[in-house]
């Protein structure tokens, strides 16, 4: 449901990739830390495009959470900079 996400979000098909991430958050084990933190970081990046820059900035804090726990590091340095982008 990630890539199914991300395929419609790459069609600007911001809806269906939300619902699409959310079916994932559903099904994806509690020990997929890494996994979890994408897809948070891609509900994220939704809320961007949708300019609810509170719920983006809410979202990106709970992928960064998740990616340092999983010792993420290229997710970690992706929330930095999207969430630099929110407040910019």
């Amino acid at each position: 449901y990630n890539e199914i996400g991300n395929a419609e979000a790459d069609m600007g098909n911001n809806s269906p990739a939300f619902n699409a991430y959310q079916k994932a958050l559903k099904i994806i084990p509690d020990t997929a830390l890494s996994l979890k933190a994408k897809i948070y970081k891609n509900i994220g990046a939704v809320f961007l495009s949708w300019k609810n820059l509170n719920r983006a900035l809410y979202y990106y804090q709970r992928s960064l959470s998740f990616a340092k726990l999983a010792h993420d590091h290229k997710t970690v340095a992706d929330c930095y900079n999207n969430m630099g982008t929110v407040y910019e």
